[in-house]
This record gives C-alpha cells, structure tokens and sequence, in this order.
C-alpha cells in the first residue's frame, strides 16, 4: 500500500516538472509528512515561478479528521499572499466555475488526468495572472477581498502582520478553503444536482466570494434549465461512491460466506473446551448451542475483510487503491487491534460457554446457575431431593431447582443421567 501511494506522489512531482519543462521553467517541490500520526504523507507541492506569480500544485495526501483524503489543487502566491485558484478566477474570470479541486485521488492515472485540467488552467490563465499582478489596483483588490474573507472565517485581521505571518494566515485559510470546496453543496453542484446545491448553500454562512458567484450561477442555470454534470467530478466523489457501493455488495456476501466457516470452527473449539473441561465427569449436559450465535457473528464479522479480500480482490480493484489514502500504519495498527481483540473476546466467551455445562461427577452435579458462572456450584447427590422425569427438573433442598431444559440433553444422556441418579440413591419420579 505504501508502494502505492508512492507512486502516486512520484506521478504528481512528474506531471508538475513535465509542465515546468515545457515552459522552460523548474519546479521546487516540497514534501510534508505526518510524522505524529503514521510517518506517511501529508502534502506534497510543487512550486513553480512565472512571470510576476508563483503557482504551488499541491496534492493533499492527508490533511487529517475532517478533510477528504488524497485532495488534488492549485494555488497562486501573488503579491504577499497566497490565493486558492478560485479566488483569483474569481476576479480574472467569474464566469468560469471549472472543478480545481479533486478529492480521492488514489492512482497515477487519476492524478494524471486531474493535473492536466490544472495546468492547462494554469496555461490558459498564465497571461491574466500576470497582468493582474503587476496591477496595483487589482492586487489590492485581490488582497482586501482575501483579508476580508480571511477575518470573516478566522478572526484574524492580516493588517500591520508582518509577511511572513501574513503567509502562514492566508496557508491556514487556504487549507481551510479544501472543506468547503469537498463539501456536500459543492458535491451537488459538481453532480449536476442545482436544486440540492442551492438548498445546502442557502443554509451555510459566511460564503466566499467565489461561492457567492457560484451560487448566483447556479440559480441561473437552474432557471434556464440548463443542468450540467461536471466530468471532472468521476475523478473524485463519483468514483468513491462506485467503490464504497462494490464494497457494501461484496462486505455482505463475505459475511454471510465466513458464518458456516466460523460456526464450524466454533462448535469444534466449544467440543474442544466441553471435553478438557468435563474430564471428570461420568456424564455431561451440554450448554444449549444456541448461546453460541453471539460469538459466532460477531467472530464473522471480524474475519469477513481477509474473506472479502482473498474472494473479491479481482472484483474490488478500485476501492482496494482507494484505501492506499485510509490505510496509514496508525490506522492499520488500530484495525489490527480491534480484529484481535474481538477474536479474542470470542474465543472467552465459547470458553466460558463450555465451562457452563452441566456434569455428573462421582461428588456430586456440578452447575452454572447463569451463563457467566464460569467457576460454578456443586451440589452433593445428598442434597437432591428428587429428579422430576416428566419436566427434566433436580428438586433440592429449600425448593432450589435445577432446570435441565436449557441444556442440550438426548434422550441417551437422560438415559445416563438417570443411572447415575440412581446409583447415588437420588429418588427418580
């Protein structure tokens, strides 16, 4: 898995240095990791210097709870501050409402695809930009619309803050942008679906500039009737969604496929707890096997993934890449931790299941008064007042009963039972 998304990065620099070179410029990449959480990534950019501008393509590997893994985008450094590519489209061309961010982003052919949509973006735009940034008054334009909207998110005022601290500002707000541009309204814009988008937006506060636009367009098209599903939005929300339905469909067939398999290898582990824990006894009732239902499902449900994976790897192709962005090693360790865990629990409690039978020994019948009285109580055949045949009940002193029909008994074992009752003078009605 880690191989994977290696690969993945390895794409994305070389798409950034392919576009660098075919401008005749180099791209600077920089490399973040995660070293608190899993060792793993956490962005990669790649910087490239234009005529007036820098551009910073940036796949956000993991951002952490909250964001959308593996997020494909852009992001230009104008001026003293760092801008989302749709706050500068926004002023350059409000017209257009393009996709430029790409959640899920898990193979070298995705991101293949999502970063030539941004670098021809790039390209397209690259004069405007220019021309925008050696314009005093559309800089200052620029600025005051992001300080604005930074102040309005954030609670932070950018003016009198050094340059520096004006950067890592406007970083945070940029970061923060990825939420809302991954978010449900967005999503529904993106599917073609206006009259949801409109609805979620019109309950959200505090929209950018961009959105603002965004929505205004989208009230337009919608009255126009003319409805649009964003190409680019397969690359993101679209696939995870195919992939998570094959793995919903595949999960349960797993699941119902491992309950055989585990119901069998539960009633061989309870024989095999029954008989080491009942070597003394002359004859033994076993627990109803009907307690054992619990263990087994969830026992099942811990061991469908392996099942699932070794079954319907060939099936699964695209929700297998996408994990490469959930399966850091923290997450792994914690999977790994709850399976045993379970499993573990499982294999207690069909132990502590088997300890519950009831056996007749040459001291006396030994019984669990509840499922879980493992260590049990054993009560002297001097102690039993009568066995009732009819209902299967030991009749003891102080009117105590032993019910015998929660077990599993056979007639042979009543048979035995009766016998052994008999030797020890236990009266039979």
């Amino acid at each position: 898995m880690q191989q994977d998304i290696e690969n993945v990065v390895n794409k994305f620099i070389d798409k950034t240095k392919e576009y660098a070179k075919s401008i005749e410029k180099e791209a600077k990449v920089i490399k973040q990791y995660n070293k608190n959480r899993d060792n793993g990534y956490k962005t990669i950019s790649s910087v490239i210097e234009l005529d007036g501008f820098k551009v910073r393509f940036a796949y956000h590997v993991n951002e952490g709870i909250g964001f959308k893994k593996g997020i494909v985008t852009v992001f230009y450094n104008i001026g003293n501050l760092e801008y989302h590519a749709y706050d500068v489209l926004k002023q350059i061309a409000p017209k257009d409402k393009k996709s430029l961010v790409f959640p899920y982003v898990d193979d070298e052919e995705v991101i293949d695809k999502c970063m030539t949509i941004l670098t021809d973006t790039v390209e397209q735009y690259k004069e405007n930009i220019t021309e925008l940034s050696k314009n005093p008054e559309e800089v200052n334009k620029l600025e005051k619309d992001l300080k604005k909207e930074i102040k309005q998110f954030i609670g932070k005022n950018l003016d009198g803050a050094p340059v520096p601290l004006q950067l890592l500002i406007s970083g945070v707000y940029n970061i923060s942008l990825l939420l809302r541009y991954t978010s449900e309204p967005y999503e529904a814009f993106l599917q073609g679906n206006y009259k949801k988008a409109i609805r979620l937006y019109n309950k959200e506060t505090n929209l950018t500039i961009y959105e603002k636009q965004l929505v205004k367009s989208i009230k337009q098209e919608e009255k126009n009737k003319n409805k649009t599903k964003s190409t680019e939005n397969y690359y993101t929300n679209n696939r995870k969604k195919e992939a998570e339905k094959g793995n919903f469909i595949y999960s349960l067939l797993s699941f119902l496929l491992s309950i055989p398999v585990v119901s069998i290898l539960s009633l061989l582990l309870y024989a095999l707890f029954v008989y080491v824990m009942t070597s003394r006894a002359i004859v033994t009732l076993n627990t109803s096997l009907i307690f054992l239902i619990v263990p087994i499902i969830f026992a099942s449900i811990a061991v469908y993934k392996p099942v699932r994976d070794k079954i319907f790897a060939s099936k699964m192709k695209q929700y297998m890449q996408l994990q490469v962005l959930f399966n850091t090693k923290q997450a792994k360790r914690s999977k790994l931790n709850i399976f045993n865990a379970i499993l573990i629990s499982c294999i207690i409690s069909i132990a502590m299941i088997a300890s519950t039978s009831l056996t007749a020994r040459e001291d006396g019948i030994k019984y669990s008064k509840e499922i879980w009285d493992v260590k049990g109580t054993l009560v002297s055949y001097n102690e039993i007042q009568h066995f009732d045949l009819n209902k299967k009940q030991l009749i003891l002193e102080k009117d105590e009963v032993i019910d015998l029909s929660v077990y599993d008994i056979s007639n042979v074992k009543l048979e035995e039972l009766v016998k052994v009752l008999e030797n020890k003078n236990v009266k039979i009605e």
